[in-house]
Parts: structure tokens; C-alpha cells; sequence
């Protein structure tokens, strides 16, 4: 067991895709930011090659980067043996703590080969039981099949994990079980403040754009298939038809980039749609943003739901998200099922709401970063501080 010394802190595991803008990845680099350095230092454990947005930060924060190989099914020894051979030679942590949901019981079981004895597991997602869906319109064969895989894995994640975390009580009951209690919410915080609604900020940031005088609808998500961007870009077509002065504005990368920039093509509305790839100005976009239309297949509690409300910003969100992230009454919740023109409709409606400054009900309802920050750090200390005893 590694203790923290005046000059030395603990150093801790994060596991996480890629550095981008997701939204586990945004709440690791907001708990990092928040995090007493001399005390908790944070290393990340990637899956994915490819530079993250917030890449360069972590390095300057003190944090190191490593790379292990994506966990696909045609990657199951080389990544088991890339585990075992990254913990055999990285022998100064005491802490892992991982991000991804269920596919984190393969790194938590090499740490656990490897005496590591404080393992986290994170539940960052909410799943609906596949055989729910069955019968859905629309159902995504891909999606349902990872959402199988990540159900068969749970149990190893719960067994071998010894603090078990979640972003929200519906993420907790999903990951350890419906009648669980024996998980610590940990709540997907923001800087309150910086996403402030901010009107000044709005007419400077369309300037920016070129966008003055056109509504914005605008999505901030990886482009997977739990974010649902071919609905997205549906609706928008749909919106169109009687709003033809909107612009829609995509932030993020992912790996299903091309194929929603071939609907987009195929709906004829690519002048209408802006790629913005991956993005360090979130905060001021959703300034700009008129609406947040956020049709998840499935989720936890996705912190760009957190800070669109911080902005003031309306919000139209798929039913399959927990309603614990309704903080204010200008997030709107609607089912998938209702297809794409009736989410049309309930969007050009939740667009005429006022906007308005909601960073007293950001504060009091628990989101923000101070309080939060310190509460993990200190689940850290205490955790090291048992295992020493």
C-alpha cells in the first residue's frame, strides 16, 4: 500500500474511452480540475489512439496517459494480455477506478490479479432490459446486442469491485441490481457558474458563428448509438418543414461520424447542419443554442443535460432518461416511441420557452463541482486510510 506524503499524493486510475466530450470523460477532467493535487493526482487508462480533446490539459495538470487496445470481441487475449502486462509493470497504484459501466470488470479483474485493493466501478448508464424493446419500430439490432454483452458482464463488475459508484440512483440500480443499496451516489457536477445564461455572451458567440438572426437547435454528445443522432437529424428535418430558419448544430466526434453526416446528405438538409467536431467552447455554445434536442437510446445522468440547464437553455429529452436530471422546468422529457414528427412539434414548442438565470437551482440542487469534488476526494483518503489500518 502507496501512502500519500507531503510531497508524493496518492495517484489514481481513471478508466475511462477517450478524453473527448463525453459525458464520463467531462465529469473525470471537472472532479480532476477539482481535486487537491498535492493530495489525489489522477493517471488515465484510454482505449482509443486517437488524441482527446482533453489530452493536452490532464499532461499539464500532471496526469499521464495510457493506451490500451479497443475492447472488442476480435481483441479479447490481446487485451487481456495488454492488462495484465500494464499492471505488472505500473505497480504504484492503489486505486482504479473505472468508467465503463460494465466492460469495466476486465480491468477490474486484472487489478484484482494485481493486489490492488481498492477497485471502483462507475455506473454511468441506465439500460432498458432488451426484451422491453423488442418490439419497438425502431429498434437498433447494434445497439441492443452491446446493451446483451454489457447485461452478461454486470455480475463480474459487482463481484470483484469493492466501491461501487453511480452518476444517479436509476445508473446504481441498473448497474447493482434493482433492490441495491449498497451504492454511493456520486453526482455528475459542473462549474455552475461558467455555464451561467449569460445574454451578452449569446449575441457575441452568434457573431462568432455567422449565425445571427437564426435559431439554433444544437446537440453536445459522442456520435454512438446510444446518442441517437440519426433521430436527431430526422426530427430536425422534420422541424424544418414549417421552420425553415434553424440551423442545426452537432458537437462531438465519434465513430459514427460519416454515417450521420450520409443521413444528413440523404435528407438533402446538409446546408442546414453544422459539424462541429469535438469542442473546448461548450459553455458558449449552449449560449447560442435555442434548444437541446437529447433523444438517448439510453444514459445515466448525462451531465450536458446539467449544463444546458446551468445555461438557462430548453432541453427536449428522450423518456429513457432518469428523471433525477430534471433540476428545472425547462427540461422537457418525451418517448422515442412517439416518432420523429411528434418530437418535431414538442421541439418547435419547447424553443418559445423564456430563457432564464438558473444557477440558484443548479447550486442547491447538488450539481455543482466544490461540494462534490471534495466528497470523492475524501472517499479516496478514507478508503486508502482503511486499507492501511
Amino acid at each position: 500500500m502507496n501512502k500519500m506524503t507531503e510531497d508524493k499524493p496518492i495517484r489514481v486510475l481513471q478508466v475511462l474511452g477517450m478524453m473527448d466530450h463525453g459525458g464520463a470523460e467531462v465529469m473525470a477532467m471537472n472532479y480532476y480540475r477539482g481535486m487537491d493535487k498535492s493530495k489525489v493526482q489522477f493517471d488515465f487508462l484510454l482505449h482509443f489512439e486517437e488524441a482527446g480533446v482533453f489530452d493536452e490539459e490532464i499532461r499539464a495538470m500532471g496526469g499521464n496517459i495510457y493506451i490500451m487496445p479497443r475492447i472488442l470481441p476480435a481483441n479479447y487475449f490481446k487485451y487481456k494480455k495488454a492488462l495484465k502486462h500494464f499492471f505488472a509493470t505500473h505497480k504504484d497504484y492503489d486505486i482504479v477506478h473505472s468508467h465503463i459501466n460494465a466492460y469495466g470488470t476486465f480491468v477490474i479483474q486484472a487489478a484484482k490479479k494485481a493486489g490492488i485493493l481498492i477497485r471502483i466501478s462507475h455506473s454511468h448508464t441506465s439500460i432498458t432490459p432488451w426484451y422491453k424493446k423488442i418490439f419497438e419500430k425502431n429498434i437498433n439490432l447494434v445497439s441492443t446486442v452491446k446493451e446483451i454483452v454489457q447485461n452478461l458482464l454486470r455480475p463480474s463488475l459487482v463481484r470483484n469491485a469493492t466501491v461501487h459508484l453511480a452518476c444517479g440512483e436509476k445508473a446504481g440500480k441498473w448497474m447493482y441490481g434493482s433492490k441495491s443499496k449498497n451504492f454511493i451516489v456520486i453526482n455528475n457536477a459542473i462549474d455552475a457558474k461558467r455555464f451561467r445564461w449569460d445574454a451578452t455572451k449569446r449575441i457575441a458567440k452568434k457573431k462568432e458563428l455567422g449565425l445571427e438572426g437564426i435559431e439554433l437547435v444544437g446537440h453536445v454528445g459522442n456520435f454512438n448509438e446510444a446518442k441517437n443522432h440519426k433521430f436527431i437529424v430526422q426530427c430536425f428535418a422534420s422541424m424544418l418543414q414549417t421552420t425553415p430558419n434553424l440551423k442545426l448544430l452537432l458537437v462531438g466526434g465519434g465513430g459514427l461520424f460519416e454515417e450521420i453526416q450520409e443521413e444528413v446528405q440523404q435528407l438533402g438538409i446538409d446546408n442546414k447542419v453544422l459539424f462541429l467536431g469535438s469542442r473546448n467552447d461548450v459553455d458558449e455554445l449552449l449560449q447560442a443554442f435555442d434548444l437541446m434536442l437529447f433523444p438517448s437510446i439510453y444514459e445515466g445522468l448525462p451531465l450536458t443535460l446539467v449544463e444546458a440547464q446551468a445555461a438557462g437553455l430548453p432541453v427536449l429529452a428522450s423518456a429513457n432518461i432518469t428523471t433525477e436530471i430534471a433540476i428545472t422546468d425547462i427540461l422537457r422529457f418525451l418517448p422515442l416511441a412517439d416518432g420523429t414528427e411528434a418530437w418535431a412539434t414538442a421541439a418547435r414548442k419547447q424553443m418559445q420557452l423564456e430563457r432564464k438565470d438558473t444557477l440558484k437551482a443548479i447550486q442547491q440542487s447538488g450539481y455543482d463541482l466544490e461540494a462534490n469534488a471534495k466528497m470523492l476526494q475524501n472517499l479516496y483518503l478514507e478508503k486508502i486510510k482503511e486499507c492501511a489500518e
